[in-house]
Formats: structure tokens, C-alpha cells, sequence
């Protein structure tokens, strides 16, 4: 089960925010086809600031991944629009087949997000 949130910042900005609820087998299996993805991409001689920020953010996601992998139970993952979208897109990148299955949820959720955020209305989920 995975859901879209609003909250208010302090600043007075709405920021939307999707809960993915992971099983520890999920969320190893994310976590290892995030670190293929740093691995396959970004083991070159130079990077760009902008590859810079996203191997910063996929190292993050990975992290936080790896943390619900050792979890009991069924734990929720908190993420940005854009942390989502570079989950789903690892996982689209991945090798990993076993790490497929969450893909349609993730890009289902993303696509809600990106609705809610651009729209300006309440979440429904």
C-alpha cells in the first residue's frame, strides 16, 4: 500500500509527498538495484555537477533503502516527487528483475504526485 501526503512548510508551500510501505525483501531489492544503477552510471572519470547531485541523491535513497532491509515488518518509506522518480527510474534501469514488481506501484505513484503537486488540489490517497 502506498499513498500521496500534503503538508505544509514553514514557508506556507504545499509539498507533496508519496509513503511507500516496503517489506524488507522489497526494500533489499530496491536498494541493490539502486546501487547497480551508481555502479553501472556513474563509474567514469568525470561527472558533471548535475551527475554529482543525482549519484548524492541515489547514494541517500540507497542508504535509506538498505536501513529498511534489515527492518521487521513492513515499513514506510517517505519521499520526495523527485526521490520517487529516481527510484522508479532505477529500478527501470536495473538488471534486477526481482526488483521489477514494485515498479508499476512506483510509477502509478509518481504520476499521482506529479497530478497532485501540478494541480493544486488535496491528495485523495
Amino acid at each position: 500500500m502506498s499513498t500521496i501526503q500534503q503538508r505544509i512548510a514553514a514557508d506556507g508551500t504545499t509539498i507533496v509527498e508519496a509513503l511507500v510501505h516496503l517489506a524488507p525483501g522489497q526494500a533489499g531489492h530496491a536498494a541493490d538495484a539502486v546501487r547497480g544503477v551508481i555502479g553501472a552510471r556513474y563509474r567514469v572519470p568525470a561527472l558533471s555537477t548535475e551527475e554529482i547531485l543525482t549519484l548524492r541523491e541515489l547514494t541517500t535513497l540507497g542508504d535509506a533503502l538498505d536501513d529498511l532491509r534489515a527492518a521487521d515488518g513492513i515499513s514506510v518509506l517517505t519521499l520526495t516527487i523527485a526521490r520517487l522518480g529516481l527510484l522508479a527510474g532505477a529500478l527501470r534501469d536495473a538488471p534486477l528483475w526481482s526488483a521489477h514488481p514494485l515498479l508499476d506501484t512506483l510509477d502509478g505513484l509518481h504520476a499521482d504526485a506529479l497530478r497532485v503537486a501540478l494541480s493544486g488540489e488535496p491528495a485523495l490517497s
